[in-house]
């Protein structure tokens, strides 16, 4: 199963040249997936082509009946919204719409336009189409991480249900209605962004290239953008959004809140059932308003490999952390101990929280941005995530 876009689609549909025979050989056998505005941009392809007298309106018409008859997996992409806001302006609207899907499948991206991969938005593996074949190129490494080998599939769903009965409604959008709001004290760990090389990039290297005021409920788009005077010199980041990374990014977090349970060896972890490169081996789900969950259990060390838990927690339920697919942070319910040990721990970066803090990209009520700000972010002035 590959996603394709609409350069690789209008050669191998519209292209009797050598160009066209190496994407058909590529595309057959093949599972092909793309976002629904993919028909409407080979159209426009084609239409171009005929314009400047690149192919006959016969030959067009003939690739306007095979595009039709084609079996191709059309997806609506306004459940990507969240993650393709994340990757403008980084990437183009329609670009970004791809990768997003890619991602959200886990699966490769074909395309023949190399410009995408260049721009530095990708975040998975991408094919691109060439006049001798596909050459694979990776970039970010975030997909085909599936769960960490270490943790074991769980039908006992029932462990979970003390912590869905007692979250804010998901609708309410806040950081009860991801981590229980019966916790002593709150934490919120910040995912970083990134520069060249991979590095690391914290949010308050972010600030201080922006001028923007670094605080406890900021939300990355409004704190990356320049205030009056700020945004000196290059920014100290590849421009989009930060992503929840692999746990290999998380064994500080791992360090820390092995000193505040009496259960290390016996932890329950949730992996949102969407993730394309998660399989399930097991029908049980743990079920909430807007989510469903699969269910695994392990010991905390076994947080060494594959993608990052959406919500975790030991037996003892002496701490529970929590985030969600569309988030660049996750929060962290526990004792005033833990949480103030994660606050002073050097390795993460990490604010205060409480359980109504909200979650929507707009709720900054500090750094406030204008209309044609958010738009530069392709976000509208007010919304939830």
């Amino acid at each position: 199963m590959i996603v394709i876009d609409a350069s690789v689609i209008a050669t191998a549909l519209g292209d009797d040249g050598p160009d066209g025979r190496v994407a058909r050989d590529r595309l057959r056998g093949e599972t092909l997936v793309a976002p629904a505005l993919l028909d409407g941009e080979v159209l426009a392809v084609w239409g171009r082509q005929v314009a400047a007298g690149e192919m006959d309106e016969a030959r067009a018409a003939a690739a306007r009946d095979d595009l039709a008859a084609l079996a191709l997996v059309r997806v609506d992409e306004r459940p990507l919204a969240a993650r393709c806001r994340r990757l403008v302006p980084v990437l183009t609207a329609s670009e970004a719409r791809y990768v997003a899907l890619a991602d959200a499948l886990g699966i490769p991206l074909v395309t023949a336009d190399e410009s995408t991969v260049d721009k530095g938005g990708v975040l998975g593996p991408v094919e691109i189409m060439g006049p001798t074949g596909a050459r694979v190129v990776w970039v970010g490494g975030r997909l085909g991480l599936g769960v960490s080998p270490r943790l074991q599939p769980s039908a006992e769903t029932s462990v979970v249900d003390w912590l869905v009965s007692s979250l804010h409604p998901f609708r309410r959008a806040t950081a009860g209605s991801l981590v229980p709001p019966i916790f002593e004290a709150y934490a919120r760990i910040l995912y970083p962004a990134r520069g060249a090389g991979d590095r690391v990039v914290r949010w308050s290297e972010v600030a201080a290239w922006s001028g923007r005021v670094y605080h406890p409920r900021m939300q990355f788009e409004a704190l990356a953008t320049p205030a009056p005077g700020g945004g000196q010199g290059p920014k100290p980041w590849d421009g989009h959004t930060p992503w929840p990374r692999s746990v290999a990014e998380m064994p500080a977090l791992a360090r820390v809140l092995r000193g505040h349970t009496t259960t290390p060896d016996r932890v329950w972890y949730c992996v949102w059932e969407g993730y394309g490169d998660v399989v399930p081996q097991s029908t049980a789900r743990v079920r909430r308003e807007a989510r469903d969950y699969l269910l695994y259990s392990g010991a905390l060390a076994a947080l060494d490999g594959g993608r990052t838990p959406d919500c975790w927690f030991p037996e003892d339920r002496a701490w529970c952390v929590a985030g969600d697919v569309d988030l660049c942070w996750c929060y962290v319910g526990g004792s005033r101990a833990c949480v103030d040990a994660l606050l002073a721990c050097p390795d993460l970066e990490s604010v205060p929280a409480e359980p109504d803090d909200r979650l929507s990209y707009d709720s900054d009520g500090i750094n406030l941005l204008t209309p044609q700000e958010w738009a530069a972010w392709n976000l509208p002035p007010s919304g939830t995530v």
